[in-house]
């Protein structure tokens, strides 16, 4: 049996995005303004493929409380190092949970805050994806 979720609508894309700036809120205070642009993931026999594209903009205030718990990703944000390394970063650290393709990652530091772009494709289990939602305390 196969499953497939695209979400082209506006609408829906808009309340996606309002979610999981909320989910983020309230589970770990962190205020990120999320802008779902394309969305596609399909499950098929228990391995599920997604496609996303995305931004998300975050005050300098919440961008330092994500430095002061990962300080890795202080060179990332920043745009110190070049990108090729921080996609070697970014698939390590999802490895046991997904296996992720990272097409376009853009960031830009702005006076108000950080304006991040993400174009990536993914593939992972239920299982596996259920675990990184439980890690990541989002479950």
């Amino acid at each position: 049996m196969q499953d497939i979720v695209n979400i082209e609508s506006e609408f829906m894309k808009h309340m996606i995005s309002d979610l999981i700036s909320k989910l983020l809120k309230s589970k770990k205070d962190i205020s990120i303004d999320f802008q779902l642009d394309e969305f596609h993931a399909e499950n098929s026999r228990g391995t599920i493929s997604v496609h996303i594209n995305m931004n998300a903009k975050m005050s300098n205030k919440d961008l330092e409380k994500i430095l002061n718990k990962h300080v890795w990703l202080n060179n990332i944000i920043l745009g110190i190092v070049n990108l090729k390394p921080v996609h070697n970063i970014i698939e390590k650290l999802l490895k046991k949970y997904v296996d992720i393709k990272i097409n376009v990652l853009n960031c830009r530091n702005e006076a108000c805050g950080v304006d991040i772009c993400l174009n990536a494709d993914a593939e992972t289990t239920e299982k596996q994806l259920k675990k990184m939602l439980v890690d990541y305390a989002l479950l």
